[in-house]
């Protein structure tokens, strides 16, 4: 055998019995969360994203709604509006939602009347917006029939409506983030006499940059596909010590995967 043939079948036999190298392509697969909302709650969300967006597909249309919402600061039930001119009327009044609510006409539905003939139309009047032009987002729990006749009235009607908001979702709600400015700046005197100083000292800067967020929520919430676009959206009216106690049992229970385990992501 020749020195050549000798190191060529000397080579071979060494290619043989070393291991070949084989590249193994890892693909890091995302980290799929615990749902937030049940099926039936991602659904309406939804539903309700894509109809405020075609609602809503002049972006101008923003400006003209008149948003209204209901929290709790400490044991206080307050109710406030805003619009794109800025934070409107405050008032101390309970218009939360209750299984023990009797049918209407009740104290919520004759309240709610009062605050649209006193509350709106003073808002309204003080961001020089007419009555026909806007767009009121209302709380049908609390609209009986004298609610809808003022509404629909037909002397002077109101714009249009966005009727109702889907449960659990002030995520998507431009009063969150002025609700818990609210909350940030009153520090420890949560006095009526400070809420309402410390609401009306809000920068219409802040609410108008609030309020065109919502097509960026809007298109959040289906690219999550009816999902929390905020994983503190549940927070809002906590008290610091029920929030306390909300942040233990995420830590303790990691996250939102014991809440919600139950309900099958889509």
């Amino acid at each position: 055998m020749t020195i050549n043939k000798r190191k060529q079948s000397q080579k071979n036999s060494n290619d043989r019995e070393k291991p070949k190298e084989v590249k193994v392509l890892v693909k890091i697969q995302p980290r799929l969360e615990s749902p937030t909302h049940s099926n039936a709650e991602a659904v309406q969300r939804i539903i309700f994203a894509r109809y405020l967006s075609n609602k809503f597909a002049d972006h101008k249309d923003w400006k003209k709604v008149i948003w209204t919402s209901s929290f709790r600061i400490n044991d206080r039930k307050v109710w406030a509006c805003m619009s794109f001119g800025g934070v409107g009327k405050i008032r101390e009044q309970n218009f939360e939602y209750s299984t023990d609510d009797f049918d209407p006409p009740n104290y919520k539905t004759i309240a709610y009347v009062k605050v649209l003939e006193t509350d709106i139309m003073k808002t309204l009047i003080a961001q020089n917006m007419r009555k026909k032009d806007c767009i009121l987002q209302t709380d049908p729990n609390c609209t009986d029939s004298d609610g809808f006749a003022w509404i629909h009235s037909r002397r002077n009607a109101i714009g249009s409506c966005i009727f109702g908001w889907p449960e659990n979702s002030m995520d998507l709600h431009p009063m969150t983030p002025i609700i818990n400015l609210l909350k940030e700046q009153l520090g420890d005197n949560p006095t009526w006499g400070n809420i309402a100083n410390v609401w009306n000292s809000i920068p219409v800067a802040q609410v108008k940059k609030s309020i065109e967020r919502m097509p960026h929520r809007l298109n959040a919430v289906l690219q999550r596909q009816g999902q929390a676009i905020a994983k503190t959206y549940r927070t809002y009216c906590l008290t610091p010590e029920e929030y306390a106690m909300y942040l233990q049992h995420l830590n303790r229970f990691g996250g939102f995967t014991s809440i919600y385990s139950s309900f099958g992501a889509q």
